[in-house]
């Protein structure tokens, strides 16, 4: 029983030693880096280099076999693009064909019949667009034109579809194309193009084209306001004044009109016009919730 105990004593001891040995060395042995060790670095060098060249070797086949290919991807590519063209000509060409039997089956209606039709159309078109559906009244705007090709009206629709529905760029070449191909006198497309622009913040262009479309009728103070705004936005308020207070000459009782003139006397200095402009909105619009800022404003001018 001593001998035992006796050994379970130097057991714990030795244990204890050790423990001490650890502890006092610690520092020492979690600073220790085992890659420092030469056989360990010759050893991770040689994998390196074994890695780098397997790689190098995966890379210069991959071009060889991707140059090899290439012959055959063009050849793919030149058969794709034969057969793109093949479907797009054999669409082109069924289309023509239908479009063709309706033109002769339009052409064996009389006249009275044609107009009647056609009416009915821009009529059902103008209701699409009035009810947000943009894309059918398009549609059916194009199916006009296809059948009546110089039908300013449903040009002009087609602009207006485009521009509620904010195509701008659409809505500008249909009244480009109103003005400059079917009917240049064209109050309406000059004055679509002018809108269409200026939503591009094309504002030297738009003012232009309001210019003309007041050329030919100047007495729509709504095309005023349109060139006002253009020219304020260009940088010319001596000419948006003249613009602004013609559209007011117009129409004196227009709350808008006179707001925006009311603004611009402001932010041009010209007080007297400013208080002339605030007389005529207050007494046009006495509920205007502006009219207290607009009157601070004018005494500190």
């Amino acid at each position: 029983m001593m001998t035992l105990l006796l050994w379970v004593v130097l057991f714990l001891l030795c244990i204890a030693l050790i423990a001490g040995i650890f502890v006092r060395h610690f520092d020492q042995l979690a600073a220790f880096n085992i890659g420092s060790v030469p056989e360990i670095q010759e050893k991770s060098t040689k994998q390196q280099i074994v890695s780098k060249r397997i790689l190098r070797t995966m890379r210069e086949r991959s071009t060889r076999v991707a140059e090899r290919l290439a012959p055959i991807a063009r050849l793919w590519m030149r058969v794709q693009l034969a057969f793109r063209n093949f479907a797009n000509q054999t669409a082109d060409q069924y289309r023509h064909l239908e479009w063709k039997k309706q033109w002769q089956k339009w052409m064996t209606r009389s006249r009275h019949e044609r107009r009647a039709h056609l009416l009915k159309l821009l009529e059902e078109s103008d209701e699409l667009r009035r009810g947000g559906e943009y894309a059918d009244a398009e549609k059916r705007y194009v199916d006009i034109i296809s059948l009546d090709p110089k039908n300013v009206n449903a040009y002009l629709g087609l602009a207006k579809a485009y521009y509620l529905d904010e195509r701008w760029k659409d809505g500008e070449e249909t009244a480009r194309h109103i003005i400059e191909t079917l009917d240049p006198a064209s109050e309406l497309g000059w004055a679509f193009l002018g809108r269409h622009l200026k939503q591009q913040g094309k504002y030297v262009e738009a003012a232009a084209a309001f210019k003309q479309a007041l050329a030919i009728n100047p007495n729509m103070a709504k095309r005023w306001i349109d060139l006002g705004e253009c020219l304020r936005e260009g940088g010319g308020l001596a000419e948006a004044i003249v613009a602004y207070r013609t559209a007011a000459e117009h129409e004196p009782n227009n709350p808008r009109v006179l707001d925006l003139l009311l603004e611009i006397s402001i932010l041009s200095g010209d007080k007297r016009l400013a208080r002339e402009a605030f007389i005529k909105l207050q007494a046009a619009n006495p509920e205007n919730q502006k009219l207290g800022d607009w009157e601070a404003k004018i005494r500190e001018m």
